[in-house]
């Protein structure tokens, strides 16, 4: 019999996650909507996860959060099949959009 720890899997979707990010960088009112509700800690993956957290000290003060303005928290060094966060970003606002 294998161990428990062994056998547990965390619960997460990619998708899901990636559609977070979209529908935020789309429409930054929605995320006063899931603020109260979700941090980054709550992201699987990393990346989405920073993601999230520049998102938010951006809108937080007001800020506008696009791919653009989230690109001075990432630099130009791909991060996911040959991507910046920038492009990565960019990709994900085309989602929703």
């Amino acid at each position: 019999m294998k161990p428990l720890a062994h056998t547990l899997q965390p619960k997460f979707n990619l998708d899901a996650e990636r559609c977070i990010l979209s529908a935020l960088l789309t429409n930054n009112d929605a995320y006063h909507q899931v603020s109260s509700i979700l941090a980054p800690d709550d992201f699987f993956e990393d990346l989405h996860a920073n993601a999230y957290g520049a998102i938010s000290e951006l809108i937080q003060p007001n800020q506008p959060a696009t791919p653009i303005t989230l690109g001075s928290y990432f630099g130009t060094e791909p991060v996911v099949e040959g991507m910046s966060m920038t492009q990565y970003l960019g990709m994900l606002q085309g989602v929703v959009a």
